[in-house]
């Protein structure tokens, strides 16, 4: 019985290394995203290939120059869903088995709606899927200027997140998910408040200032998050674990096949 177990076992860790494997050749990034799903027409996002220059700061460039560049990129990059109204398993937003099978399993079987609906903690990954909302371009930003020791943290207000910078002992705001530099502090913000809306004037139509607008009126309950490991801290830890069990459950599955085998030897 114990060598049907171990051939079991086997078979089991043997599937998930060619799930992983077959995982490798797949793109997480959806072919397309239809019209109807975007919140703006026409938002689609650039070639992947191009990414890693895209986001690596340049020898010339300034820490104001860097965020102000970086922000417009990332909000180019993520296609602005209709996150909450589309199902789960459309444009991976549920992470698919071949992806990280743990990831999906806690994405079909927790009932916990984060993991239903996936917010990458890994920038890299976020931007590549290349779809996203305030959350992901926010934890996206602030890890690429962690990265280049630009200090910042992460704003959240009921219906918003955005970003804080400090540039040359200054603080500035800006928003990644609509690219819009506010240029004011967090408390000039909470001064100013739905007058905030018009920042979002040159860029997008009135139909969005107004939304911008009503979302600032909360900007008084606005709370400040010094990381993204702060800001999720759960998630934080855990997107890495999953990613590194992946591999090692089924090298974990093999020695464990291989210490039966030895232990208990098949006899004739």
């Amino acid at each position: 019985m114990i060598h049907y177990l171990n051939k079991l076992i086997i078979f089991f860790a043997l599937g998930l290394i060619v799930l992983n494997i077959f995982g490798l050749t797949q793109d997480i990034r959806p072919a397309t995203v239809a019209e109807a799903d975007l919140r703006f027409a026409g938002d689609h996002r650039p070639l992947v290939s191009q990414l890693h220059e895209e986001i690596s700061k340049g020898d010339q460039e300034t820490d104001l120059v860097y965020t102000r560049r970086i922000n417009k990129v990332i909000a180019n990059r993520l296609a602005h869903i209709n996150w909450n109204e589309l199902p789960a398993t459309k444009y991976n937003m549920r992470i698919p088995i071949w992806e990280n099978y743990i990831l999906a399993f806690m994405g079909r079987f927790s009932g916990i709606p984060e993991y239903s609906k996936y917010h990458f903690i890994d920038p890299l990954r976020s931007l590549e899927r290349g779809i996203g909302i305030c959350g992901d371009a926010s934890m996206v930003m602030s890890q690429l200027l962690d990265r280049v020791q630009i200090e910042n943290n992460i704003i959240s207000m009921p219906g918003h997140v955005i970003l804080s910078v400090k540039l040359d002992d200054k603080e500035m705001l800006f928003d990644p998910d609509f690219g819009v530099e506010l240029g004011i502090s967090l408390s000039d913000l909470k001064k100013i408040g739905q007058k905030a809306g018009v920042f979002y004037g040159r860029s997008y139509p009135q139909s969005e200032v107004d939304i911008m607008s009503l979302v600032y009126s909360n900007a008084h309950l606005a709370k400040k998050w010094d990381n993204v490991a702060e800001f999720v801290t759960k998630k934080y830890y855990f997107e890495p674990f999953a990613y590194f069990i992946k591999w090692f459950l089924p090298i974990l599955l093999l020695g464990a096949a291989t210490f039966i085998q030895i232990k208990y030897p098949k006899t004739k």
